[in-house]
Parts: structure tokens; sequence; C-alpha cells
């Protein structure tokens, strides 16, 4: 079945997650509700590459660049995960062997690892979909060209404090669209965001649960239910400014 078209706007993230930053992923463990005997490949996660928002569960990958662009492009309001820098560099963290060819966020132009398309406003618009595709091994050994279309078609957020502290917390329902494969995904993330340290350009530090689903079970009741999932798999994300005494691959810029 085709993926949905997203109905929810893309979420607004505080100001104090706007920069670019380099990103720590930590695996904290993963959990299965229902006993491993309800795993199959047709869970988000099973596989490479079929849960984006961590592509390779079980792996803490070196620290990568991520980017968060304030909304009105002036710094103190309301930003916005820059789509098309941040998924082929989360993807390519979490598995070495695979290369981004091109990233079409929303409705903008294909934006290639040539550089080609990959200027311009509408790159950078929030979107709710994007579709990645990239070259990456198989089990039959050579890389072939795969393509994901990830929509995010609920979400919630919400600012509290806590502890004398801001936090932010988002959730997300995403149905992922895996083409080559002919797999459809389903998967919620939560994330529980706190800013680091004070003043500008901090950092963040995060904790994220992801809960995944069986899509013949989010088919028959039109939702995912988080007392449904099949796994839960947990993370830690820190983002930390970059600096002049990053490592020298850190520092390479990519064309997309």
């Amino acid at each position: 079945a085709d993926a949905p078209e997203p109905r929810c706007a893309p979420l607004a993230y505080p100001p104090w997650m706007a920069g670019e930053w380099n990103a720590r992923y930590t695996f904290d463990g993963a959990k299965f509700p229902r006993g491993r005997g309800a795993l199959s490949l047709s869970v988000p996660g099973a596989g490479l590459a079929t849960c984006l928002a961590v592509p390779n569960v079980g792996k803490s990958p070196f620290p990568f660049r991520q980017r968060y662009l304030p909304e009105s492009g002036e710094a103190g309001g309301a930003c916005f995960p820059d789509v098309a820098f941040n998924a082929p560099r989360l993807l390519e963290a979490f598995w070495n062997e695979a290369h981004t060819s091109y990233i079409q966020v929303g409705a903008a132009p294909r934006c290639y690892d040539t550089g080609d398309g990959c200027t311009g406003p509408e790159r950078r618009a929030p979107a709710g979909n994007f579709t990645l595709c990239f070259l990456a091994p198989t089990r039959r050994g050579p890389r072939v060209e795969q393509r994901a279309r990830s929509v995010t078609y609920r979400s919630e957020s919400a600012r509290r404090q806590r502890d004398g502290g801001d936090v932010f917390l988002a959730a997300e329902d995403v149905v992922q669209l895996n083409v080559e494969q002919g797999l459809q995904c389903h998967y919620r993330t939560v994330t529980e965001w706190r800013p680091t340290g004070t003043g500008g350009a901090a950092g963040a530090a995060g904790k994220m649960r992801v809960a995944a689903f069986l899509p013949a079970e989010v088919q028959k009741s039109g939702e995912p239910d988080t007392l449904r999932a099949v796994a839960l798999y947990d993370y830690s994300i820190v983002l930390t400014p970059p600096s002049e005494d990053d490592e020298a691959w850190l520092q390479l810029p990519r064309r997309v």
C-alpha cells in the first residue's frame, strides 16, 4: 500500500535547539513487550534502514552533524529540523556502507549528492515527508539503489517546566515505505529534550524511545497503540556545538 500523505504540520522545536550541532546517539537498550516470538522482518528496525529514526538499531555511531533552522531566519523563534541536511548524515552515520544519491523533502526538487538542486529556500522549508534514495549493500552482496519514503502523519509537542528547567516533549507517528522491498513500516518516536549549559549555542540533551509496530495491526486499528508495540528502542542523544577540536572527518562538507 502507498504511504499516506502528511496530515499534520511539521513539529516546531524550541529556539535553544536552533543551530548546527555535533550529534551523539548512544544506544540504551531494546525491549520486546510481546516476546521475541512476535518479531518478524516486517517490524521497523529488524532490517537496516527500515526505521530511519535509528537506521541501524543497536549501534552507537560516531558523532555526526545535524542542523535546526530558525523558522523566520532570525534567532529567538521556533526552529525546524533541516531534513535535507540531517537525514543523509544520520543514515550514513548509522550505516557506513550506505551513500545517499538524493533526498527530496516535501514538494521541493531533488537534492543530489553532486549538489544539483540543493539551493533555494524551498529545500529548507519544513515538511512532514521526504524520500531518501541511497546506494547500499544487500544480502546478495552488491550495492544497489534503494528508496525509502518517510511520512509523519500525526504529531504533537509540549513545553514544560521541570526541576527548574525547560523541557520539550515531542511525539511523531511515522509510516515508512521501502519501495524496492515492498515493505511498509510503522513506528512512533517519543523524545524529551532539555537545554544544556547556559547562554546561546550551549547544546541539548535528549532521550528518545522508538516504538515499532506490525503494519497489519496498525491498518486494522487505524492508528498505532503503544501497548501493542512489538519492540521498543531507547537512545540518548547529545547535541554539542562544533569546535575547532572536532575530528577532521566531522568537518568534511557534504554536497547534500
